[in-house]
């Protein structure tokens, strides 16, 4: 996977308004290798590999900083922020001179929607056709309107992929997350796979199939009723019609609110439309905010990796945005909850990756509603098979 699949994708690395300034940086771990996403002095921004040329120490750890240039602590060479050596103390004492390369090894990095995306890979495609048709799909969202409230980082016993298959099924809803059944659809879903990429679509705001009916508004979609400006005492139409009044209430209101939906339908104002962007980002994508998932894999053990949970607000015209959140790292074993749902998920995590190393295991059963899953590992076994063909 390393060989064929890491080192030949685009890949997530910050937000762009996390390095507003130059010298402002973000290093990013993946894997073995380790990145900085630098703002430069004509605005850009670019990527590197986190290596001094002269013994391979890491120039920065984990993180956000800003610098005027990177100076190892090791020995104190020192670049620019643009990459280039700018001091090699004693210089006159290595007889073969200063490295040819001139800098640090830059790698390919574009920005879209707001975000920072970079590649291991030297000749890697451009960003947008990597993406393809998901950036007609996600611009409507105006990413850039939202500001990121939450940066946790836990780290998960288990696989990268088992995390990212937990994220892309709803099959296991009604018996890992039941609360959510009084809430969501969890069985009229839409399947979309898109080369590389897939999504599904989640409708929010009715009763799953699995429940009969409900006597009274239950406490989820009087929430969802009441974020909308909505009062559930005075709603007197049925419970399965929640959805569409909310939407309705959100078209209306929205100018006094401060916020723009017209570039969407009226589904993308209630229902969780979920987006893996292969291979590792899950995009859970609502009108008024954005749950972004990013599963990266341990640099050594493949029974572990990190789970990334970024959180945005969408913030009406004209109020302040909110300072950036400090990055919250929980090591292996933490206690503290990342939230109901995805506590939920990460219990069965480590399980299943027990049980996949049984002898008496053969391999992934799947359903139709576990399609994504189908999806993303044949390609996954098609990019690693396809490079060792070539």
């Amino acid at each position: 996977e390393w060989e064929h699949l890491w080192s030949k994708v685009w890949l997530l690395g910050c937000r762009e308004d996390q390095i507003p300034e130059p010298g402002d940086y973000i290093c990013t771990n993946i894997g073995r290798e380790s990145v900085l996403l630098v703002r430069q002095d004509d605005g850009g921004i670019k990527a590197f590999h986190n290596v001094c040329l002269h013994r391979g120490t890491r120039l920065a750890d984990e993180g956000p900083g800003q610098v005027g240039r990177f100076v190892c602590g090791y020995h104190g060479w020192a670049y620019g922020i643009d990459g280039y050596v700018s001091d090699i103390p004693d210089l006159a004492t290595v007889p073969q001179g200063a490295p040819p390369c001139g800098g640090l090894a830059e790698l390919p990095c574009d920005t879209w929607a707001s975000f920072v995306w970079f590649s291991l890979d030297t000749e890697v495609e451009p960003l947008r056709d990597y993406l393809g048709e998901l950036i007609g799909h996600l611009e409507p969202y105006h990413f850039e309107r939202m500001a990121m409230t939450r940066w946790v980082t836990a780290e998960w016993n288990c696989n990268w992929k088992a995390a990212v298959d937990a994220f892309a099924e709803a099959y296991h809803t009604a018996q890992t997350h039941p609360q959510l059944l009084w809430y969501l659809d969890d069985l009229d879903i839409q399947f979309d796979l898109y080369g590389r990429h897939s999504r599904y679509l989640i409708a929010f705001g009715v009763l799953s199939p699995r429940i009969d009916s409900a006597p009274e508004i239950p406490p989820p979609l009087k929430a969802m009723m009441q974020n909308a400006g909505m009062d559930p005492a005075s709603y007197d139409g049925p419970v399965n019609g929640i959805r569409a009044a909310v939407q309705r209430q959100m078209r209306e209101h929205q100018d006094e609110l401060g916020k723009d939906y017209s570039a969407q339908p009226d589904d993308q104002l209630t229902d969780d439309y979920n987006y893996l962007v292969f291979p590792n980002v899950t995009f859970n994508t609502h009108a008024d905010d954005l749950m972004l998932f990013r599963h990266r894999p341990h640099p050594s053990d493949p029974n572990k990796m990190l789970f990334d949970v970024w959180m945005f607000d969408l913030i009406p015209e004209g109020e302040e945005w909110p300072p950036l959140p400090k990055h919250d790292h929980r090591p292996e074993g933490s206690t503290r909850s990342l939230g109901l749902v995805i506590d939920q998920d990460a219990a069965n995590l480590a399980s299943v990756q027990a049980g996949m190393h049984s002898s008496a295991y053969p391999g992934l059963w799947l359903s139709d509603q576990e399609i994504r899953l189908r999806h993303f590992h044949k390609t996954i076994t098609d990019c690693v098979d396809d490079e060792r063909s070539s």
